[in-house]
């Protein structure tokens, strides 16, 4: 069975359920286990490069981070001088960036909405689109792609990071990656840890904790299979979009794991940035790790 055929087995409101729940659980520990020091820098460099690009031809610029959650791209936009929106399906994860900005005095609009809804009635022009770690958790990422970028302003930006590569299905990387996800969480914590070994060699069958389990693999099903960037694109190019730059990279948790991608050029995660104008004269030589 091909993953697509796998994937067509759940509807798309059973992926979005499935999100809302998982998220739900894990909104207070998230930005702790997921978020690390290279992701954070690697998005700051990203976000920061694109800015100068649209600050060419735009003065105020109009960021919105997509499916933001916490609201780590959010912030970053802030502090770079973006108004900026946030949209997420999850009310506890926003409820935990909106602490942090009463905390700060920030200001960022929030909107508690699942992303094809928010799309489909969203009657605004944003200059920047950002999905940071997002496209892994949608069903079919072109299809929400193709419906954002109607909400962008002329010339303006969608970016795209943190998402992995169909080169994730080799076995070397998916034994690696196991050991580095087990060993950040000995990290941070321990006790989530020991649970994600004893699952992973024991597992747990009785129909409450597999129906747990398929959620968490359906929330997650591009990070199993990965997400065909090459396949996206031409999507994207087909509906008369444009490729700004595309870039393979390699990513990871640990320090020592990611080190030891990149020995093995695994490449596992890919970034877009995408406009429906093609920008020329525009230089996109940052270098990205």
């Amino acid at each position: 069975m091909s993953n697509n055929q796998l994937l067509n087995q759940y509807s798309e409101k059973d992926v979005i359920d499935a999100n809302r729940k998982v998220y739900t659980n894990i909104a207070a520990t998230y930005e702790d286990v997921v978020f690390t020091g290279d992701a954070n820098n690697r998005l700051k460099i990203l976000l920061s490069n694109t800015i100068e690009i649209l600050k060419e031809t735009k003065h105020d610029i109009l960021a919105l981070d997509a499916c933001g959650g916490t609201g780590q791209a959010s912030f970053l936009l802030n502090d770079l001088g973006c108004e900026t929106h946030l949209v997420d399906l999850s009310s506890e994860m926003i409820a935990n960036m909106k602490k942090r900005c009463s905390k700060n005095n920030i200001k960022i609009k929030t909107i508690n909405s699942e992303i094809n809804e928010f799309f489909i009635d969203n009657d605004i022009k944003y200059d920047l689109i950002v999905f940071s770690s997002a496209l892994h958790h949608l069903r079919l990422p072109a299809k929400i792609l193709i419906l954002a970028m109607e909400s962008l302003s002329k010339g303006g930006i969608l970016l795209t990071i943190s998402d992995p590569t169909i080169n994730i299905q080799k076995r070397s990387f998916k034994i690696l990656s196991f050991l580095d996800r087990t060993f950040n969480h000995l990290l941070i914590n321990p006790l989530v840890a020991f649970k994600l070994m004893f699952e992973k060699i024991y597992g747990n069958f009785s129909s409450k904790n597999g129906k747990e389990r398929e959620q968490g693999w359906l929330s997650e099903f591009h990070t199993v299979y990965g997400i065909n960037d090459e396949e996206l694109i031409e999507e994207l190019v087909q509906n008369k979009n444009y490729i700004l730059f595309h870039k393979r990279y390699t990513a990871g948790y640990t320090w020592f794991f990611q080190k030891v991608y990149k020995i093995f050029k695994f490449r596992t995660s890919f970034l877009l940035l995408v406009s429906n104008e093609e920008l020329k004269n525009i230089s996109t030589e940052f270098e990205i790790q």
